[in-house]
């Protein structure tokens, strides 16, 4: 076996872009979308997301109805906008965010 460098495989990873927010899927059937940390700084942060909220709704769907990928990808679907109901402190709060994703290592 001979094995050669090709330009694909000299060239470094694609570093991984984030809205700068985690959240994590709960309840028994994995459609209670917790916010478990924003980042300082992030689009995630000037939308006005912060740590414990609950996602209830995007865009008039309930998140009962989403799951977890499709969550991701419209949190990573770059220049789009949406709007979020939220639950934070048992009260509900309509927010409105420009997705705009950032390399990682530019959130920190």
């Amino acid at each position: 076996m001979i094995l050669r460098s090709r330009p694909s495989t000299t060239r470094p990873f694609e570093e991984r872009k984030s809205f700068g927010m985690t959240v994590v899927a709960g309840s028994p059937d994995l459609h209670h979308f917790t916010v478990t940390s924003v980042g300082e700084g992030s689009p995630a942060a000037a939308a006005g997301f912060r740590k414990g909220d609950v996602i209830a709704a995007v865009d008039g769907e309930p998140a009962a109805r989403m799951d977890l990928a499709a969550l991701r990808a419209l949190l990573l679907r770059d220049h789009t906008r949406h709007r979020f109901q939220i639950v934070r402190n048992g009260r509900e709060v309509a927010l409105q965010a420009a997705i705009e994703v950032r390399p990682i290592s530019a959130l920190r």
